[in-house]
Protein backbone atom coordinates (compact mmCIF):
# COMPACT_ATOMS: atom_id res chain seq x y z
CA UNK A 1 0.00 0.00 0.00
CA UNK A 2 0.86 3.35 -1.01
CA UNK A 3 0.95 6.47 1.65
CA UNK A 4 -1.44 8.86 0.63
CA UNK A 5 0.02 12.14 2.32
CA UNK A 6 -2.15 14.01 1.24
CA UNK A 7 -4.91 12.30 3.16
CA UNK A 8 -2.87 10.68 5.88
CA UNK A 9 -4.21 7.37 8.24
CA UNK A 10 -2.82 6.07 11.04
CA UNK A 11 -1.64 2.38 11.25
CA UNK A 12 -4.62 0.46 12.68
CA UNK A 13 -1.96 -2.14 14.02
CA UNK A 14 -0.16 0.62 16.46
CA UNK A 15 -1.46 0.61 19.70
CA UNK A 16 -2.28 4.28 21.48
CA UNK A 17 -2.57 4.91 25.17
CA UNK A 18 -3.63 8.40 25.48
CA UNK A 19 -2.38 10.54 28.65
CA UNK A 20 -4.46 13.45 28.12
CA UNK A 21 -2.99 16.11 25.93
CA UNK A 22 0.18 13.68 25.42
CA UNK A 23 -0.21 10.02 23.89
CA UNK A 24 2.48 7.10 23.99
CA UNK A 25 2.28 5.29 20.86
CA UNK A 26 3.39 1.28 20.75
CA UNK A 27 4.30 -0.84 17.88
CA UNK A 28 2.05 -3.78 17.41
CA UNK A 29 5.11 -5.98 17.76
CA UNK A 30 5.82 -3.60 20.94
CA UNK A 31 9.77 -3.00 19.45
CA UNK A 32 9.26 0.70 20.32
CA UNK A 33 7.54 2.94 21.87
CA UNK A 34 6.93 6.55 20.33
CA UNK A 35 6.02 9.75 22.73
CA UNK A 36 3.36 11.83 20.74
CA UNK A 37 3.45 15.74 21.97
CA UNK A 38 0.14 17.34 22.40
CA UNK A 39 0.35 19.21 18.61
CA UNK A 40 1.66 15.81 17.24
CA UNK A 41 -1.15 13.95 19.13
CA UNK A 42 -3.83 16.61 18.33
CA UNK A 43 -2.62 15.97 14.73
CA UNK A 44 -2.29 12.01 14.85
CA UNK A 45 -6.09 12.20 16.12
CA UNK A 46 -6.96 13.65 12.38
CA UNK A 47 -4.72 11.01 10.63
CA UNK A 48 -8.03 9.18 9.30
CA UNK A 49 -7.77 9.24 5.82
CA UNK A 50 -10.71 11.32 5.50
CA UNK A 51 -9.02 14.79 6.33
CA UNK A 52 -6.74 16.19 4.31
CA UNK A 53 -3.18 17.88 5.46
CA UNK A 54 -5.04 21.33 4.93
CA UNK A 55 -8.05 20.54 6.74
CA UNK A 56 -5.68 19.16 9.65
CA UNK A 57 -3.63 22.66 9.38
CA UNK A 58 -7.00 24.76 9.36
CA UNK A 59 -8.07 22.72 12.66
CA UNK A 60 -4.84 23.06 14.25
CA UNK A 61 -4.34 26.99 13.53
CA UNK A 62 -8.45 27.45 14.79
CA UNK A 63 -7.52 25.17 18.53
CA UNK A 64 -4.03 26.51 18.93
CA UNK A 65 -4.91 30.23 17.49
CA UNK A 66 -1.92 29.84 15.10
CA UNK A 67 -1.41 33.34 13.84
CA UNK A 68 -2.20 34.33 10.16
CA UNK A 69 1.29 34.27 7.91
CA UNK A 70 3.26 31.22 10.40
CA UNK A 71 3.77 28.72 8.26
CA UNK A 72 2.23 25.00 9.80
CA UNK A 73 1.94 23.13 6.64
CA UNK A 74 6.02 22.40 6.50
CA UNK A 75 5.85 20.98 10.37
CA UNK A 76 3.18 18.87 9.56
CA UNK A 77 4.36 17.35 6.58
CA UNK A 78 7.67 16.77 8.12
CA UNK A 79 6.00 15.22 11.47
CA UNK A 80 3.70 12.91 8.82
CA UNK A 81 6.87 11.85 6.78
CA UNK A 82 8.38 11.03 10.78
CA UNK A 83 5.69 8.72 11.46
CA UNK A 84 5.94 7.30 8.01
CA UNK A 85 9.34 6.48 8.14
CA UNK A 86 8.51 4.56 11.48
CA UNK A 87 5.46 2.57 10.13
CA UNK A 88 2.79 4.70 12.70
CA UNK A 89 1.41 5.63 9.34
CA UNK A 90 -0.92 3.30 7.15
Amino acid sequence: MTLDIDYPQRNPTVDVEDMGDEAVLVSADHAFVHTLSPTAYFIWQRCDGDHSVAQIEADLRAEWKVPDGVDVSADIRTLLAELAAKNLLA
